[in-house]
């Protein structure tokens, strides 16, 4: 606040140089971005996801199932996890498998 009127009525906001009345400058104040802001403000925010939510509800009431993103891509990853481990433990397997067959050669040349 670096601006007032000489009532102190209205006050300079400093984010987007525009006079505010007093009653509602502090809430101006907190919610403000500046002009060029590509920022949402909260009740931007509000109506947005609120706009949403009526989407996602009715595409649900028509059967359709709505997954947020960061689930899939949860989902994703945990099956490249999956794969992962499964080749790891294969391969894991495998070596034994061959170790118990040495094993086994091993045993038969000594009887």
């Amino acid at each position: 606040m670096s601006h007032a009127t000489s009532d102190l009525e209205f006050f300079m906001c400093d984010m987007c140089r525009v006079y505010v009345h007093r009653d509602i400058y502090c809430n101006h104040r907190r919610e403000c971005k500046g002009l060029d802001s590509k920022e949402l403000k909260k009740g931007e925010v509000n109506a947005l996801s609120e706009a949403i939510g009526k989407t996602c509800r009715a595409t649900h009431l028509n059967g359709a199932t709505a997954v947020p993103l960061q689930r899939v891509e949860k989902i994703g990853e945990s099956k490249r996890r999956h794969k992962i481990a499964d080749e790891y433990v294969r391969e894991k397997d495998e070596i034994l498998k061959q170790r118990m067959e040495n094993a086994a050669d091993l045993l038969a040349l000594l009887e």
